[in-house]
């Protein structure tokens, strides 16, 4: 009695370890579960499903970058106009011709700012403003009777933000202040 005890006991372990599957006849065979075979299935599926998402995020990536070097053609365009025109000055009317050059390269910069603009990305040219280290780095100091000290007297390489991101700080030159614009004129004195 104890051994068929025994063997009923075991058997809900051998069990466990087999799954009923249905034959083409439709009757239900038991057979064991290869826990390996199971886990390298699953591993090479991941594997698989890694790789189409590697796929996918290159091909959006790569659609990204057709979609900004097509907005930034037109900028190489208009410089080629520019300069092709700039061959073509000459001493009689230089003067219009240099101001329509110099027309044309204002518009060659816009229409790059609004090529920026629509990628979120905007200009920082903090002119007369506080000096903001997060925004801008200080290549100088300058005494200014204009600008008050600790602000910006000029932006030397204007910055680029996205959002709250910065892309590349201002470059500027920052006021020393009225006082150190008059002391340095009078030891010139």
């Amino acid at each position: 009695m104890e051994q068929q005890q025994d063997a009923e006991q075991s058997q809900p372990a051998a069990d466990a370890s087999a799954v009923l599957q249905q034959g083409p006849e439709g009757d239900a065979k038991k057979q064991p579960i290869d826990w390996r075979e199971r886990a390298l299935r699953l591993q090479a599926e991941m594997e698989n499903y890694k790789k189409r998402l590697d796929r996918q995020y290159d091909h959006a990536l790569t659609g990204e970058r057709h979609r900004i070097f097509k907005d930034m053609a037109p900028l190489a365009d208009h410089l080629d106009l520019a300069l092709r025109y700039s061959d073509q000055i000459t001493p009689d009317g230089a003067e219009e011709q240099m101001a329509r050059l110099r027309q044309n390269l204002e518009s060659t910069k816009d229409a790059f700012l609004h090529a920026l603009a629509q990628y979120g990305v905007r200009r920082i040219d903090p002119r007369g403003e506080p000096f903001d280290p997060a925004q801008q780095e200080a290549i100088s100091q300058m005494p200014s009777t204009t600008v008050p000290a600790g602000h910006v007297v000029t932006v030397m390489q204007p910055g680029y933000i996205e959002g709250d991101q910065v892309i590349r700080p201002a470059r500027v030159v920052v006021s020393r202040g009225a006082a150190e614009a008059e002391d340095a004129g009078e030891a010139e004195a």
